[in-house]
């Protein structure tokens, strides 16, 4: 239920806090926003949420400082990024630190639902054992991943379309699908 679901904000743009409180909010999720890494920090460890959607350009306390504190202070925490500037390096390093998923600035509405909605119904079928959620991942979809990187590995500045063609395939970014882009 959305309501059960606690999602922290965080953003220095005080419209994107905004927006995404009043679209959250509307689909019955508990929304908090923070401005900063560091007001995030403060904030999580006074209270769990089942989600992080944050920005990775922020001042004093960047998003992929934040996305590394919370895998190792609150490693239960889905992440999400919510960025403008999705370099390959950027998204390459959060993908590597176990995001569920990022989103381009601008985005619409429906964007960010479907991103949280596809989040949570990940973080209910997830299962303890990665290894589990690998043997149930189908080898055939495995084959078409490792092509489709294979195609682009040669091509400087891709990482982003590889991205966005596995989300295409799969859905979402499962963390099996993350490990084969980064070794890819």
């Amino acid at each position: 239920m959305a309501d059960d679901i606690k999602i922290l904000v965080v953003d220095d743009e005080a419209v994107v806090r905004r927006s995404c409180m009043r679209i959250l909010e509307a689909e019955g999720y508990k929304v908090e926003v923070a401005s900063g890494g560091r007001e995030a920090i403060l904030t999580m460890e006074k209270n769990p949420y089942d989600f992080v959607i944050t920005d990775l350009k922020m001042p004093e306390v960047d998003g992929l400082t934040l996305i590394k504190w919370t895998r190792k202070s609150r490693p239960e925490t889905g992440i999400l990024i919510i960025t403008g500037y999705p370099s390959q390096e950027t998204i390459k390093d959060a993908l590597e630190l176990g995001i569920i998923d990022y989103v381009p600035k601008p985005f619409t509405p429906s964007v960010l639902i479907d991103v949280v909605s596809r989040a949570v119904e990940w973080k209910k079928e997830r299962v303890p054992a990665e290894e589990k959620k690998e043997e149930e991942f189908p080898p055939s979809m495995i084959a078409e991943l490792d092509r489709m990187i294979k195609s682009y590995r040669s091509k400087p500045g891709t990482l982003i379309p590889v991205l966005q063609r596995a989300k295409e395939m799969v859905g979402y970014l499962l963390c099996l699908v993350q490990k084969l882009i980064s070794r890819g």
